[in-house]
């Protein structure tokens, strides 16, 4: 018996004993890595502990700042100084301005004094501005034309506004502002202070109080734009939606993000004063795992030593012991993402691996052949009950329309019955289409206007309708859709949406053409629907629901797939829109028309 007999008579167990024992320095690789992860395991959530506890003091205090500067504004406003200057402006008196301006001065030097970080404060006021006089004041730039009044307006409430150049004062420093509205009176009185404060000192309050002077700190907005720059680096990635995502989950936390480049580790913080500003912690994971290179490299090293000795056992062994099985495994995973039942299992061995794949074989011929069965018997059951849905539809119909036509003969109205006879005999005959599923645009449309010309005489000025054709002439004829898909939709919109009037009724049929798709839509001003209950009506049928959106979507279904799609749209006693978007190639081809 020669070599490869012997290895084919063993057991699968016996050859990855085998194996076991050649691989068995894996383990010490293994060691070295599993000691490598734990550690960066611990290193970064300590890291992550200790920043998050320097990043909530810092936005504390942070926050107890911007709160010092609003309680020192909200003392201007309980000075004499201003009660006088809401009472003037109230009554709309100019005539003490500049009495008014003078006396202001007090309390700003006061506000300055107490918050060396407010650099400039503004008053707009109807009868005119009030600032520190020693500040030279850009009158071009009025603060009625700026974002700040259209925010404060917009919002009802004191806001925040990043870092910026004044523009109002001729120092154009770097500044944040405040922006608020007094509590008046008058509440139509618009009269706004505006706070700037000192972009550098806020910058410098916040590295102060720091503990971790290696971390990277901002401070960045809800939708990851940046407040104000500090001495950090501002990065790229704070404006990706996974990022802005993240810091908004929560009022504070950590996670780790992977950008472009690299990995970091952040830590963020809401303030509860700008409810709107994040400070943030950033730490590069590689520069924080700096501190156990080293057990990586001895872990290499380790398994760098161990790998050359192993290397010829284990690249001949692996390679025929475990083809048998990597192929089985292989086959699984193609047959699973690709849904190919045509691939088999071949091989020479005959272990338990290679009886398992026999079987595996065995199962994807039975599995093959049961699902054509039950999709051959799942469709012809569908198209029967499509069948058995159309039949349930027409009659009601066509009832009416003979009923009509009836009446009309009785009254002599014999151009009427002419007409309805014709159009009658030409709707059916586009309805039938000669058996063939499938018909052409210029047909189908044909055909919704036959028969809305039909129940337009049936049912006298209850409705109007307009057909608009967005599509070039001669493609209509090429255009190829499942017949009587259209006609359904505007039998819904006179049934149901027109069943609680008699008169004022309109249908607007649009149909127009993508480069891929067709799309359809029915309007009209009826009564509405329950959009959630159509929806759920369209699985599971209810006696309050018709057929004729069933029949629709089933057959949308049965011939397109995925490929088309039925959306509904409904104001009630407005406006009640049916979509439906349909691939120009269905699952089967377009199929054979007449």
């Amino acid at each position: 018996m020669n070599y490869k007999q012997w290895l084919y008579q063993l057991s699968y167990k016996k050859r990855i004993w085998i194996s076991f024992v050649i691989l068995i320095t894996l383990a010490i690789s293994t060691t070295g890595t599993m000691t490598y992860f734990i550690a960066a395991s611990v290193l970064k959530r300590n890291a992550s502990e200790l920043s998050q506890n320097s990043l909530n003091k810092s936005a504390q205090v942070f926050d107890e700042k911007l709160r010092q500067i609003i309680v020192s504004v909200m003392t201007l406003t309980i000075s004499e100084s201003f009660k006088d200057i809401i009472k003037n402006t109230s009554a709309g008196d100019k005539q003490n301005y500049y009495q008014l301006l003078s006396s202001i001065q007090t309390p700003f030097s006061q506000i300055q004094a107490l918050e060396p970080a407010v650099q400039s404060i503004l008053i707009t006021t109807s009868i005119g501005e009030f600032y520190p006089t020693n500040y030279v004041r850009l009158k071009e730039n009025s603060f009625f034309n700026t974002d700040m009044y259209r925010l404060i307006t917009e919002y009802q409430h004191a806001i925040w506004i990043e870092g910026h150049e004044d523009t109002f004062f001729r120092r154009k420093e770097k500044v944040i502002t405040l922006v608020m509205q007094p509590l008046t009176e008058n509440q139509n009185s618009e009269i706004y202070i505006i706070v700037n404060i000192k972009e550098q000192a806020l910058i410098d309050m916040l590295l102060k109080n720091v503990e971790e002077t290696d971390q990277r700190f901002h401070l960045v907005s809800s939708k990851g734009d940046p407040v104000f720059f500090s001495q950090s680096r501002f990065s790229s990635f704070f404006n990706e939606s996974g990022f802005v995502e993240n810091i908004n989950r929560d009022t504070k936390g950590s996670f780790e993000y992977k950008g472009t480049k690299q990995s970091y580790l952040v830590n963020y913080a809401s303030l509860s004063l700008a409810e709107d500003w994040i400070l943030l912690s950033v730490q590069s994971k590689s520069d924080l795992l700096k501190q156990i290179r080293m057990i990586k490299w001895v872990s290499i090293l380790i398994m760098i030593g161990c790998l050359l000795l192993s290397i010829i056992y284990s690249n001949i062994l692996t390679a025929v012991l475990l083809k048998p099985l990597l192929k089985l495994r292989n086959l699984m995973v193609k047959v699973e993402h690709t849904n190919d039942l045509t691939v088999r299992f071949e091989s020479e061995y005959r272990d338990e691996v290679s009886q398992v794949g026999r079987k595996f074989n065995s199962m994807l011929e039975e599995l093959a052949l049961s699902i054509k069965e039950t999709g051959e018997i799942e469709i012809k059951k569908r198209k029967a009950e499509i069948k058995a849905l159309q039949a349930q539809i027409d009659p009601h119909f066509l009832y009416n329309t003979l009923n009509t036509i009836y009446w009309k003969a009785q009254l002599n109205q014999s151009d009427d019955v002419k007409e309805m006879v014709l159009s009658l005999s030409r709707m059916f005959q586009l309805g039938l289409n000669n058996g063939f599923d499938y018909t052409t645009l210029e047909k189908e449309i044909d055909h919704v206007k036959q028969y809305l010309f039909i129940q337009k005489k049936c049912y006298t000025n209850l409705f109007d309708y307009n057909v608009v054709v967005d599509v070039e002439k001669e493609c209509i004829v090429d255009i190829t859709i499942l017949k009587v898909i259209l006609q359904p939709l505007v039998e819904n919109s006179i049934l149901h949406g027109f069943k609680n009037r008699k008169s004022g009724g309109i249908i607007d049929i649009l149909i127009r053409k993508t480069e891929e798709h067709l799309i359809i839509a029915v309007e009209d001003n009826g009564s509405g629907m329950n959009v959630d209950e159509i929806k759920q009506s369209l699985q599971v049928p209810t006696q309050k629901t018709g057929y004729a959106l069933r029949n629709i979507y089933h057959r949308l279904q049965l011939y397109y797939g995925g490929d088309s799609e039925m959306i509904f749209e409904s104001v009630p006693d407005q406006k009640t829109t049916i979509t439906l978007i349909i691939n120009m190639k269905g699952r089967d081809g377009y199929g054979e028309t007449d």
